[in-house]
């Protein structure tokens, strides 16, 4: 079958014995030959029909005249229709069964809207599976052996187109000797014969189309099922990709955790650094009531005669420093609790760290596991889709093999059958 759809024309296969004819349709005659028809003489070009070479002396001697070319066939052709176009056209011109056996576009069935590789036939590459892009589906593949067994249908129809032309000099032959009636009763027998013979290779015509349709069906099933395969395979490509934005995001958050951890390490740094700064400040206040303590209880001891002031003078001091004291101590309480916080903190930082090592394992884990049932998935489909295809194509050749030879056998022997009955009649 061809792109189209349409099935290929007929061609004569050179047998050994014969010349090359044209490999153009035939119509039947009203004497029961084939013929070419006028639309088809530009196909066939300016190639005669010819008659064996072991045949035509016979034929030369027998008629006493030489075989006619292709353009006097066309010119018989036209004076017939003329003479009676309702009648001699439909003996002249093929029928139109025969138009349809022959020129029929065959309605193939549904193609599956599929989104092929780039390259037909090739398995998805596991690696660049992210990278995968669809096009239009491939042609549907041809019949196998279709063009063998319509050479070989062929080879028959030259046959019966040499035996009809050999009957119908050897009737003219006998017309011409006036010979008895028993003859033409032969002759009309063998053209029955003929007829017989042409319908036998129509219902295998029919046949095997028939079968080359369902060969379609089976392929387009097949394509379908390549579809689903592949929306298998763009499903595990999404999976994939949604792992690694999964994995890129836990980096992100990773990140983010590592600048606020060390974001707050600063400003606790900054206010311990603070802290220390007035603890000193304190402490050297306290350092210099003390010497001032020190200097005024000299100093009242050295004078006996205390003033009111002075001992006035003596119990701020005593009083500011016991404030100093308390501040001094409650300082130190918030520097306690400031670095009980930071270790608190630190330590829920080492967990936090801990947790998401945890979780990085985790996904790396889950990652590997779905990236192997990914893999082998997809070798365990692409190996029964292999299997299939290839015990389809196996039993489609031997029912193919099976044909051609009951076809070969059966037309071999309809030959050797004509051939004797024609030797007989011709001794």
């Amino acid at each position: 079958m061809g792109a189209n759809g349409s099935t290929p024309r007929l061609k004569r296969k050179n047998s050994p014995g014969d010349v090359s004819d044209s490999g153009s349709r035939k119509s039947r005659s009203s004497d029961g030959s084939f013929k070419t028809p006028p639309t088809l003489l530009k196909e066939s070009g300016n190639e005669s029909t010819k008659d064996p070479p072991n045949e035509r002396g016979k034929t030369k001697d027998r008629v006493g005249k030489p075989d006619r070319s292709a353009k006097d066939n066309m010119k018989d052709e036209k004076s017939m229709i003329k003479s009676n176009p309702k009648q001699d056209a439909k003996k002249t011109f093929p029928s139109r069964e025969r138009r349809n056996m022959f020129g029929r576009k065959q309605t193939s069935a549904p193609m599956a809207n599929i989104d092929s590789d780039s390259e037909e036939g090739a398995p998805p590459n596991p690696e660049s599976a992210d990278e995968i892009e669809f096009h239009t589906p491939p042609p549907i593949r041809k019949a196998i052996n279709t063009y063998k067994e319509i050479k070989q249908i062929n080879k028959g129809l030259t046959v019966l187109n040499d035996v009809n032309r050999d009957t119908k000099e050897f009737k003219m032959y006998n017309d011409s000797k006036d010979f008895n009636a028993p003859t033409v009763l032969q002759n009309e027998k063998t053209l029955s014969l003929d007829n017989n013979l042409t319908r036998l290779a129509r219902d295998k015509i029919s046949m095997l189309e028939a079968t080359k349709t369902e060969q379609e069906i089976v392929i387009n099933k097949l394509q379908t099922e390549v579809v689903k395969l592949k929306e298998k395979v763009r499903h595990l490509c999404k999976l994939r990709q949604d792992l690694l934005e999964q994995r890129s995001q836990v980096e992100d958050r990773m990140r983010s955790v590592q600048r606020e951890r060390e974001h707050e390490i600063n400003q606790r740094d900054s206010k311990i650094r603070e802290l220390e700064d007035e603890l000193e400040q304190y402490e050297c206040k306290m350092e210099y009531l003390e010497h001032t303590q020190v200097h005024l209880q000299r100093s009242l001891l050295a004078s006996e005669n205390k003033t009111p002031k002075l001992l006035e003078e003596l119990q701020k001091i005593s009083q500011d420093l016991a404030e100093c004291r308390d501040e001094l101590k409650e300082k130190n309480h918030r520097i306690h609790e400031l670095a009980s916080s930071v270790m608190t903190k630190e330590a829920m930082i080492e967990r936090l760290q801990a947790d998401l090592k945890a979780f990085k394992k985790e996904a790396a884990a889950e990652m590997e596991k779905r990236f192997l049932t990914y893999t082998e998935e997809k070798e365990r489909l692409m190996s029964q889709l292999q299997e299939e295809t290839e015990e389809y194509v196996k039993a489609a050749f031997a029912e193919k093999d099976c044909q051609l030879k009951e076809l070969n056998e059966e037309w071999q022997n309809r030959y050797d059958q004509l051939n004797d009955e024609i030797l007989t009649k011709l001794n």
